[in-house]
């Protein structure tokens, strides 16, 4: 079932429909009801029993927040870096291999280089 079908918005869900929904939700989910309020004091009188300072512990320290998702920022990339990823994902799609110099790569993708064992 889809979440259109599950709203009973119809078959397709607008970009409209999904940012009424998302402000609901970030309305709704960030004020707990009395069922969450109870969890959380429950959840809070577990962990003061296993703390050495049981009045640090605070029953909203277990709220669950909701957040929407954020677009990551991309950094810029230089031409010739640019360049080789593009060259890579084609050469990759095609079924072919391709070597990207260590310096290219970006810093997530650079492997650590492990020091020399002494036998």
């Amino acid at each position: 079932m889809s979440l259109s079908e599950l709203l009973g918005w119809g078959e397709l869900l607008t970009h409209r429909q999904y940012q009424v929904w998302q402000a609901w939700l970030l309305a709704e989910w960030n004020y707990p009801d009395r069922t969450d309020n109870y969890l959380m004091s429950i959840a809070a009188e577990i962990r003061r029993t296993l703390v050495k300072q049981p009045r640090s512990v605070d029953a909203n320290d277990f709220r669950l927040r909701f957040q929407t998702s954020r677009k990551k920022q991309h950094r810029e990339l230089t031409k010739e870096q640019a360049t080789t990823y593009s060259k890579a994902a084609w050469i990759g799609r095609a079924g072919g291999k391709v070597k990207i110099k260590k310096e290219e790569q970006p810093p997530s993708l650079r492997k650590e280089e492990e020091p020399a064992s002494v036998d």
